[in-house]
């Protein structure tokens, strides 16, 4: 299977594998394990074809109730897709595992980005917890020959935040994960109020986040905020109630 950044499908402009980026201690991100996308709404038959052919075995959809029901998934053969919205809707039973009340080491770092302020509030919000939860939970789970993808609308923010997660979880440098971040800048991207128009004031702020550009300022945002928690391995098990096994086994399973 050939090693490749950008997945070219005819759908989709964003999708892309997370492998292939080395870490600090010399260890490479497992390729065809891990994929972010955009929208997967626009998905064609080949598409579909080529997603089974790569053994994604699950959906993971990041994106609003409204963002689901007016541009549902197109789905794939033998693949599972699973609701993980990450911006809360009102409605959310918070699980048990995640801890609501924070706990931090220090006090958060002062953020001045838009989009850096969204994301480090996305940290803090037991529903966000709750879809960063599933993301790590299906990781864990996956089969060795098995992938998974997980996606918002454009690729780029809530999709960057749970990659930008993903990859500081495996030790991969601030550097690597802010190029992987602004990738999106460089794909070509639909303009969300153009092709679907508004809903409600949540998907007003999510316009305005697809419109603005992906920025290395936002990034680090969120890596300082992960230092309010002690670093990420004290987040994902204080704060989305892992253990140190699990911490272990991920890196383990998605490393060479």
């Amino acid at each position: 299977m050939k090693n490749e950044r950008l997945v070219k499908l005819e759908g989709a402009s964003n999708f892309r594998d997370l492998g292939g980026y080395q870490n600090k201690e010399g260890k490479t991100v497992k390729w065809h394990k891990i994929y972010r996308s955009d929208s997967l709404a626009d998905l064609t038959k080949r598409d579909l074809e080529k997603l089974s052919a790569l053994n994604i075995v699950e959906d993971l959809d990041l994106r609003s109730n409204y963002e689901q029901t007016i541009a549902p998934d197109r789905v794939w053969k033998n693949v599972k897709k699973i609701d993980v919205h990450l911006y809360e809707e009102g409605d959310e039973k918070i699980s048990p595992e995640i801890n609501e009340k924070s706990v931090l080491v220090e006090p958060l770092p002062l953020v001045k980005t838009y989009l850096g302020q969204i994301y480090q509030k996305a940290l803090l919000n037991p529903v966000a917890k709750m879809a960063f939860r599933k993301v790590f939970e299906t990781l864990l789970t996956l089969k060795q020959d098995q992938a998974l993808v997980f996606h918002c609308t454009m690729g780029k923010d809530r999709t960057g935040i749970v990659a930008a997660l993903i990859l500081i979880g495996l030790s991969v440098d601030l550097e690597t994960i802010t190029k992987d971040y602004l990738l999106t800048n460089k794909v070509e991207l639909l303009n969300w109020q153009d092709q679907y128009g508004s809903g409600n004031d949540l998907e007003e702020m999510i316009e305005k986040m697809n419109v603005t550009a992906a920025d290395q300022e936002s990034i680090l945002a969120l890596i300082e905020t992960l230092k309010s928690f002690g670093g990420f391995k004290n987040y994902f098990i204080n704060e989305l109630g892992f253990t140190e096994s699990d911490f272990k086994y991920f890196r383990e399973n998605y490393l060479n």
